[in-house]
């Protein structure tokens, strides 16, 4: 196995950390200041990316989704040096990688990398659709991930929206797959323990006729998990009290402006009440939807819209500032820039968005939040869709986006960071490039 070490990439883009509270005209929100993006180079057409513990070190690793490539590439902090990442695992798959999922699928302890297969005509013309998804396992030995495991659900087409989550109340998490096309269904996947197979165990239809993304949470104020599907309508499954999902309940269509909608929805408590909200992308209208979780009925309202910039591609709710409150990012695709709304700590509305650039020549299409450094602060991940790679024999190396939160705690050394910014004034990305492993 070749291990590369992209610190060159590092090289090109340190700069000087900051963090301030309530500046740039920014209201009461505690706004902790991001580094310019560490690019890295991962495969063809780079599209799903999560961030989680899929090796078993207690830290957390960035897996990317190449469609293109057909294939996912791992990164894990380096030893020497955590701010730079570094390549450990490529794995080819059976179909074009599209989303990607994280869970202790197998139920040994070890998280997995769950992955849904979606081609639309732009990879495969001749085979284009396929009712798949497929699982690569943790290995309990190296802690490496198995070659993946394909699955087919029972109906349907392409596997476009997939998460992990309890949705029976066994305390495991099961795979919660989409079919996108013809049926309409979500599919429930559970780990039998008898036989060590991973099986279909329930499916519903999904009353929405495009499902883009789904999410697992409690949107219902039971404490219980429900299932989210967010695409060209917002559909809620609540969960009962005997594990089972109730009839979808479809809060309308997630288009704004005359647009239809939408890409990519999440779930957290954006306005400080204790319960979760949904916050959904409205793709062709530039916009962010907001839907607040009412606190009688437990139903979603929608609250507003938000703009930030062209094309919004994905949606993320997280602790981007370590504040204690949810806050939104947000993909900007045609624009290539992460948009970052911050929660206001005494009106808890969301404020008005700080902005930072990816590649300004690609599609900024996923994104994925956590702590990929260890430092303790939450940290955000994209991926890069490179324009030309449709129907191109041969595109370029598409990349991954890091974005290292600055941790007050521990600034570094200003003049070095300087004089790196200097040293690496002419390395071009085109020569990063030709530095890549050749895939195999």
């Amino acid at each position: 196995m070749i291990i590369r070490k992209l610190a060159v990439l590092g090289v090109l883009f340190a700069v000087v950390w900051s963090c301030s509270l309530a500046s740039a005209g920014v209201g009461n929100a505690a706004i902790c200041s991001f580094r310019e993006q560490m690019p890295y180079a991962a495969g063809k057409g780079s599209d799903g990316v999560e961030i989680g513990d899929i090796n078993g070190d207690g830290s957390n690793e960035l897996v990317v989704a190449n469609r293109m490539s057909i294939n996912l590439t791992l990164f894990r902090q380096t030893s020497g040096d955590k701010d730079w990442l570094e390549e450990y695992q490529t794995i080819p798959v059976s179909w074009p990688p599209a989303v990607l999922a994280i869970g202790d699928i197998n139920q040994d302890g070890l998280s997995d990398v769950v992955i849904a297969h979606y081609d639309n005509y732009l990879i495969l013309p001749s085979r284009n659709f396929t009712n798949t998804f497929g699982v690569c396992y943790q290995n309990a030995t190296t802690h490496l991930l198995d070659p993946e495991t394909s699955y087919t659900f029972s109906y349907g087409t392409s596997s476009r929206a997939i998460a992990t989550g309890d949705v029976n109340n066994d305390g495991w998490p099961e795979v919660v797959v989409a079919n996108e096309g013809t049926g309409n269904q979500i599919y429930i996947w559970t780990w039998n323990q008898m036989t060590s197979k991973l099986e279909q165990t329930d499916n519903y239809a999904s009353t929405s006729s495009n499902v883009i993304s789904i999410t697992v949470g409690d949107v219902t104020g039971d404490n219980l998990n429900d299932v989210v599907l967010y695409g060209s309508s917002l559909v809620v499954f609540a969960q009962d009290n005997v594990g089972k999902l109730v009839a979808a309940v479809n809060y309308g269509d997630t288009g704004s402006k005359g647009q239809p909608g939408g890409e990519s929805g999440d779930i957290g408590d954006v306005n400080g009440d204790g319960l979760n909200d949904v916050v959904g992308s409205t793709a062709f209208s530039g916009e962010i939807t907001v839907w607040l979780q009412n606190a009688t009925t437990h139903q979603i309202e929608k609250h507003g819209t938000l703009n930030c910039g062209s094309y919004t591609e994905d949606t993320e709710v997280a602790d981007l500032n370590d504040d204690g409150l949810a806050d939104v990012a947000v993909a900007s695709r045609d624009y290539s820039k992460l948009y970052l709304f911050y929660q206001n700590a005494t009106t808890h509305e969301l404020e008005p968005p700080v902005n930072y650039s990816a590649f300004p020549d690609k599609w900024l299409n996923e994104l994925a939040v956590g702590d990929l450094n260890g430092d303790g602060v939450t940290d955000i991940a994209g991926s890069n869709w490179g324009e030309g790679s449709v129907g191109n024999p041969n595109p370029p190396y598409t990349w991954a986006s890091v974005w290292l939160q600055n941790n007050p705690s521990s600034v570094p050394d200003t003049a070095n960071a300087a004089a790196l910014v200097a040293l690496g004034a002419g390395i071009s990305i085109a020569a990063m490039a030709a530095r890549r492993k050749p895939e195999n």
